[in-house]
């Protein structure tokens, strides 16, 4: 029932408000709780409230802290496949209001990497820019290209960005990463695969299982309320020019399927 309904907001195009009453409803739910997180910590800058539920939640103390812990996740994974040297620089593709590089240039200062974000929401970078002056950050379009020249980065994360993407977007942004990520470089990608069939009615299972991407629009591309959902087959048709070297499946967690993590490898 939970689908039916959902797939009718949308059809009636009424997904993004829909989704503007829930964050509404979440200021009033959490309220008490962000008021004693600024409380503890008075330190701690936080972007506008929309800008974190935009492209997370609207929870400070997981936002902040929890973030950490993904920021070292993020890390490690890539430094499995990569001996960082000094002055490498590592691109946050997607990176929001800098929810995990942020925490990086302080956790890892001993290895003197330059650290970059870019996105394509020009209020999220300007905040990042005046609030986080130890990284570099730059404003993308929807389409390529980068303000970066060829063989640019030794890394290269994003997490949950080709989540919101066309169909048309995936093969551009693939050659583009390619285009600024030097070889050998390391590429680490969030997607909504395997796990995220219980949210597809029966024929977008059957399409996905197939290995056609699946698309939930009637709304703004890139927005959280845009899903793009990639099968195995789809990602590796779409990123010639890489070589996989690690696949982690999602698990479903309590009825929430978790997003792949995708290394490559740029031949």
């Amino acid at each position: 029932m939970k689908k039916v309904i959902s797939q009718l907001i949308r059809s009636l195009g009424l997904i993004k408000f829909v989704d503007l009453c829930y964050y509404q409803l979440l200021r009033v739910k959490t309220a008490k709780g962000r008021k004693e997180f600024k409380k503890k910590h008075p330190q701690i800058v936080l972007p506008p409230d929309y800008y974190l539920f935009e492209t997370f939640d609207l929870d400070y103390k997981s936002y902040y802290f929890d973030s950490i812990d993904a920021a070292k996740d993020v890390f490690e994974a890539l430094s499995k496949h990569i001996d960082f040297e000094p002055a490498d620089r590592i691109l946050d593709w997607g990176c929001g209001s800098g929810r995990i590089i942020r925490h990086l240039p302080e956790l890892y200062a001993a290895q003197q990497l330059q650290f970059f974000g870019t996105d394509y929401n020009q209020k999220y970078v300007s905040w990042a820019s005046k609030h986080l002056p130890a990284i570099q950050f730059n404003h993308n379009s929807d389409f390529p290209p980068l303000p970066y020249p060829d063989n640019h980065f030794s890394a290269i994360y994003g997490i949950s960005i080709f989540t919101h993407m066309s169909e048309e977007q995936h093969y551009a942004w693939f050659k583009e990463l390619q285009r600024i990520l030097k070889p050998g470089g390391i590429m680490y990608q969030s997607f909504q695969g395997a796990a995220f069939k219980l949210k597809l009615n029966a024929e977008e299972c059957q399409q996905f299982e197939q290995g056609q991407l699946i698309i939930k629009s009637k709304t703004d591309l890139g927005h959280r309320t845009y899903s793009a959902y990639q099968p195995a087959a789809f990602i590796e048709k779409i990123s010639a020019g890489f070589k996989v070297l690690e696949k982690l499946d999602g698990q479903v967690v309590d009825n929430r399927p978790q997003q792949e993590i995708w290394i490559f490898k740029k031949l």
